[in-house]
């Protein structure tokens, strides 16, 4: 990578770093105070998540690795979310030794309220943006997200085999 092109790519990272940053600092008081009513610890509450995210059953050894912990610890995470209501665990039809665990409509409804919370304070600070700033905002964000290239997948090389095109298109109407 040329050093101009490196300079790009550090004022791009240190630009997106900082609004993340900034973005995840608003309401976390109230995300957090929801969270603490919930009862649920930290670990608990990424593992209801990523559940949430699965449309199919998701493996207890799944969660572990996306949660990032040992299938012990993902067992007991999950022991606990199914003695508060929120997670179904059930045993795969295929391979008995495979633990297949579900969200509960109660855990459904609390993966919902954190997911709102955070909608809201989006909403808000989207509110707040200059017409022209939204409108630049939306449009750098739907090229990212609507591109034929996966831009979340880490790993350069297979992101790099298809092309992408930008959308060019004016923003969707949410309505």
């Amino acid at each position: 990578m040329s050093a101009p092109a490196q300079l790009q790519n550090d004022a791009a990272c240190d630009a997106l770093s900082s609004f993340l940053e900034r973005l995840s600092c608003l309401g976390t008081a109230e995300a957090m105070d929801t969270l603490a009513a919930s009862e649920l610890t930290f670990t608990q509450f990424r593992a209801l998540f990523v559940v949430s995210m699965h449309d199919a059953p998701m493996p207890v050894h799944e969660i572990a690795e996306c949660v990032d912990l040992s299938i012990a610890t993902a067992g007991r995470t999950v022991d606990r979310l199914v003695q508060a209501g929120l997670v179904d665990r059930r045993e795969d039809p295929g391979d008995r030794r495979v633990k297949l665990v579900t969200l509960t409509d109660q855990g459904r409804e609390t993966v919902e309220k954190q997911l709102d919370i955070k909608r809201d304070l989006v909403g808000r600070f989207i509110d707040g943006l200059p017409d022209e700033f939204r409108a630049a905002l939306t449009s750098a964000l739907r090229n990212i997200v609507d591109a034929d290239v996966d831009y979340f997948t880490l790993d350069r090389e297979s992101s790099r085999t298809r092309t992408a095109t930008p959308s060019t298109s004016e923003p969707k109407d949410p309505s």
